[in-house]
Order: structure tokens, then C-alpha cells, then sequence
């Protein structure tokens, strides 16, 4: 599990950055799984749904508004899920 985190941040930055918007949306899904998944250990939660808004913030400024709405739902489906 740690060698996931450990990767996550750095796939993050690429998912906010790649420029296929298809990408970007798979590669927030994967967030979204991970963060629900493992959302029962301490502190995962908050840690993806930052994770998820900095990549809308990054799609937001490419005009990417389908990927930025993708990640605002993604952090919410972390946020709610229990």
C-alpha cells in the first residue's frame, strides 16, 4: 500500500498536467477508486480529495471543464463514502 501513495502524488501532478482529456478523466477515476478504497486508514481521505482539487485546478486553467467536473464529483464520491 505505501509504494501507492508514494507514487500517487506524482501521478496526480501528470493526471492535472496531460493533455488528453480522456486521460485525465481515466486517470481521476483511479484517484477516486484508491482514495474510497482506502479511505478507512487515517488521513487518506483529506489526502486524495487535495490531490483532486489541485487536479481541477489544473484543468480548470487548460479549459478542460468536463475533467474539472470530474474531479470536483471525485472529491465529493471520497468525501461520501463511508
Amino acid at each position: 500500500m505505501n509504494g501507492k501513495f508514494g507514487m500517487i502524488r506524482n501521478f496526480a501532478a501528470m493526471v492535472g498536467k496531460v493533455k488528453n482529456p480522456e486521460y485525465a478523466q481515466q486517470g481521476i477515476t483511479d484517484i477516486k477508486n484508491l482514495g474510497i478504497k482506502y479511505k478507512i486508514f487515517g488521513g487518506v481521505g483529506p489526502f486524495i480529495v487535495n490531490l483532486l482539487n489541485n487536479i481541477k485546478e489544473d484543468r480548470t486553467k487548460m479549459n478542460d471543464t468536463a475533467s474539472a467536473k470530474a474531479a470536483e464529483d471525485a472529491a465529493k464520491a471520497v468525501n461520501d463514502a463511508k
